[in-house]
């Protein structure tokens, strides 16, 4: 029997084998009594021996047993074998611990402590969206310490739990205050609201746009910004083409200016034509008057032959007179002849002259239609050097052609003036005869007065001078008939020589135009240059940092020095066509307007020389600076517009290399958009230390960062990752900020928290897992703690052989052979 005392019971000894024990028998009491020994602790080592229930209890290891203490089996119904503090039995419930909400993908998971009180009945589950516990509802009992909410994805609620025992009567809140429960949003949901908010952006449009007509297009750019090596060959090329149409504008007023020599050489021409035909007049005078001396002879023939009759005696001596008339009269013919030779001469010598003005006309028609050429290939000349530098050595060759016409102008009318001095010569020589035959008539005029005192003395000697003086009317009417000839054609050659005078003038009126449209083409060109120049600088401020080698610098800066060398000669010119302007403006009052123009074009031309020179040389400098620097930054791009109340957008490209004498170099790309104080971008840097560590970074500043597929078509296009830095509102749905997949493959992740909707796995393991309902092919587990639970407990190693089950009441152990071990449930 069995007696409660508060002392422990007394152990008696362990008596020895009986004496008449065989030898079998003595060995098994002492083993028996060895064993005893050692778990009283009387053998062996103190550890191994056996702790009493009362030692336990004594050590508030344990608590007392209740009815059958000593009965393994006697588990089931309230009896759980270890007595325990005994549950009260509560008339109000007690307030609920431990309680917790946690959010699952769908649904959230409520827990909470064992309610320790023997009249426990269930306990109620309130929810509300609000944390306002009056307006909660109630939505679920349950028996046990758990219970499951599935509300859905991306809800959140606040829960509250109390007991209710068996008789109705309900206890406390375990809080005023709600406890939230949040599941996970509805990612499916969110992505498609993100995927359509970024595919229907303005953004996303401008990215997925098809670029049509690129095609055509291509012709029409125009490069504004270009690296430092183009700029730099685009100023170069430039200042050429400003200094090809300064050639072309000094060739062009060097043609003008032999134009003008050939109008002054036509004009002496005239002049000297004009002199001839007045020498032509004298010759004319002279040989009438030569016939009327000769008619003057004969008269006086006729009155020496009636003398004859009168007197006889003289006739020996009228005789002699006569023959010396006769000579005379010879004489006078022979001079008459040779007027009349020398007139024919003449005549000869004006046609030449009228044909070296001819040729000098034609030569100045050649000049104006050279000139005329001149002024369409300097026209072309200048579009070609406004459209394109390339085209500027087209223009100093068109102007060069220009210049040769010119120059063979100049020599057709220097021709002009060799033939018409020619004539002048032959003019002179026709006057010197004239002179001759004038003196040849007053000697025979005198000769006629002695024959007339002779021929008194013999009638037949004065019927001999008669007929001699006939002879010498006739040369001599012959002689007036050569020099009104000479006189006509020298009269044709003066019409001639004037209209070769008004071609040389219509010549160097042409290339007064040309020298114009030539100042033009240089105007144009300098123009282009200036362009040419304005872009480079552009191009150079675009392009300084892309253009970091030391080696662009100095092609730049040999280029600027070109260009300023270019546009001090370009100064130099247009100083020089404003000189040949004035020039041509006091050598011709025809053309006085357009050398005034021309005056005024080559003033502007040589103040557009003078900037583009100072451009030139701050180009210089800055190159010179440039290629001395250690380090550049450029800006490319900055856009700014602002709206009627200040506020506005900016846009900026920036991009930099910097280098120091320490070796460390750094290269750096941004871009960047503020709007009102918003700022977003993104930013590439790539550095290298001195040690030569070297470090790159990719930087987005956005409340949004999304990848796209590839394509135009942005109906079908799809995010699959976005990162929304900042929660938003879209088409009201509320978006948490995160970073959102649409499908994702992970090898390895280390996760805080999860909220998962299915888990399909292999094997999980876990420390603790601690979940309303499991069904899984394997758990392995460190821990599994199961209490409160009702009769559904079903815990099988195996379904057959050796194996262990654990049901609500009994737990049974079975081998190969069947059934070893159980415990509960007899």
């Amino acid at each position: 029997m069995t007696v409660r005392t508060d002392d422990p019971t007394k152990l008696p000894g362990i008596p020895k084998a009986p004496a008449g024990a065989t030898a079998e028998e003595k060995r098994w009491y002492d083993t028996i009594a060895q064993i005893m020994e050692i778990r009283l602790g009387l053998r062996g080592d103190p550890r191994d021996r056996a702790i009493t229930l009362r030692e336990l209890i004594s050590s508030g290891l344990a608590v007392e047993l209740r009815a059958s203490p000593f009965n393994p089996n006697a588990v089931g119904g309230t009896d759980v074998g270890f007595a325990g503090e005994p549950l009260p039995i509560l008339t109000v419930p007690p307030t609920p611990t431990g309680f917790t909400a946690a959010g699952a993908y769908s649904q959230v998971n409520l827990f909470w402590d064992f309610p320790l009180y023997t009249n426990h009945a269930h306990a109620e589950i309130y929810r509300h969206s609000a944390d306002v516990l009056g307006d909660a509802v109630l939505i679920g009992i349950e028996q046990g310490r758990s219970f499951v909410d599935a509300v859905g994805s991306g809800q959140a609620n606040y829960y509250w739990i109390r007991y209710i025992n068996q008789d109705g009567v309900p206890g406390s809140f375990n809080s005023s205050a709600g406890t939230l429960g949040q599941t996970a949003p509805d990612v499916q949901l969110l992505l498609d609201t993100l995927n359509g908010a970024i595919t229907e952006s303005a953004l996303a449009t401008a990215l997925t746009t098809k670029l049509d007509g690129f095609e055509s297009d291509i012709d029409d750019l125009e490069t504004t910004f270009a690296s430092t090596s183009s700029a730099a060959t685009s100023a170069a090329a430039a200042a050429a083409s400003e200094s090809a149409a300064i050639a072309a504008k000094t060739a062009a007023l060097g043609a003008e200016t032999a134009a003008v020599a050939a109008k002054t050489a036509a004009l002496l021409a005239q002049t000297n034509a004009e002199t001839a035909e007045d020498d032509a007049v004298i010759a004319k005078t002279a040989a009438e008057t030569a016939r009327s001396g000769a008619q003057t002879s004969q008269t006086a023939s006729s009155n020496s032959a009636t003398g004859a009759a009168g007197s006889a005696s003289s006739a020996s001596t009228s005789a002699s007179a006569a023959a010396n008339s006769a000579t005379a009269s010879g004489d006078s013919a022979t001079a008459a002849a040779t007027s009349e030779g020398n007139a024919n001469t003449y005549a000869t010598n004006a046609g030449t002259g009228a044909s070296a003005a001819n040729t000098a006309k034609l030569a100045a028609e050649t000049a104006r239609s050279g000139a005329e050429t001149a002024e369409t290939n300097s026209v072309s000349s200048a579009n070609s050097a406004a459209g394109s530098a390339s085209s500027a050595s087209s223009s100093a060759s068109t102007a060069a052609n220009a210049a040769s016409a010119a120059g063979a102008s100049a020599g057709a009318a220097a021709t002009s003036e060799s033939n018409a001095s020619g004539y002048v010569t032959d003019a002179e020589t026709a006057s010197t005869a004239s002179t001759a035959a004038k003196v040849a008539a007053e000697a025979s005029r005198v000769g006629s007065a002695s024959s007339a005192a002779a021929s008194a003395a013999s009638a037949a000697t004065a019927a001999a001078s008669d007929t001699a003086a006939g002879q010498s009317a006739s040369a001599a009417n012959t002689a007036k008939l050569a020099a009104e000839t000479a006189e006509a054609d020298a009269l044709t050659y003066k019409n001639q020589a004037v209209n070769s005078a008004s071609g040389a003038a219509g010549s160097a009126s042409t290339a007064s135009q040309q020298a114009g449209l030539s100042a033009g083409s240089a105007t144009a060109a300098g123009n282009s240059a200036t362009a040419a120049s304005d872009s480079a600088s552009t191009a150079s401020s675009k392009a300084d940092d892309a253009s970091t080698s030391a080696d662009a610098a100095e092609v730049s800066r040999i280029a600027a020095v070109a260009g300023q060398a270019g546009a001090a000669a370009s100064a130099a010119a247009a100083l020089i066509s404003k000189n040949a302007a004035s020039a041509s403006e006091s050598a011709s009052g025809q053309s006085a307007s357009t050398a005034s123009a021309q005056a005024g074009i080559a003033t502007t031309k040589a103040g557009e020389a003078s900037t583009f020179a100072a451009n030139s040389a701050n180009s210089a400098s800055a190159a010179d600076g440039f290629a001395s620097a250690a380090s550049s930054t450029v800006n490319g791009l900055t856009a700014r517009l602002n709206n009627a109340g200040g506020t506005g957008v900016t846009v900026e490209q920036q991009f930099s290399a910097n280098a120091n004498s320490l070796g460390e170099l750094e290269g750096q790309y941004t871009v960047k958009v503020d709007a009102n104080g918003a700022v977003a971008g993104f930013g590439l840097a790539s550095t290298t230390t001195s040690l030569g560590t070297n470090e790159s970074e990719f930087y987005i500043n956005a409340d949004r960062f999304a990848l796209m597929r590839g394509g135009s078509d942005t109906t079908a296009a799809v995010s699959p990752f976005t990162v929304q830095a900042t929660a938003t509102t879209i088409n009201g749905i509320a978006v948490p900020a995160g970073v959102y997949m649409d499908a994702a493959f992970i090898k390895t992740a280390s996760i805080t928290a999860a909220q998962i909707g299915s888990v399909n796995a292999d094997t999980i393991d876990a420390g603790t897992i601690n979940a309303d309902f499991i069904d899984g092919g394997t758990i392995d587990a460190s821990t599994v703690n199961i209490a409160g639970v009702g009769t559904g407990l079903n815990i099988k190693s195996s379904s057959t052989g050796a194996r262990m089950e654990i049901a609500s009441n009994v737990i049974k152990i079975y081998d190969t052979n069947g059934l070893r071990v159980k415990l509960g449930q007899i």
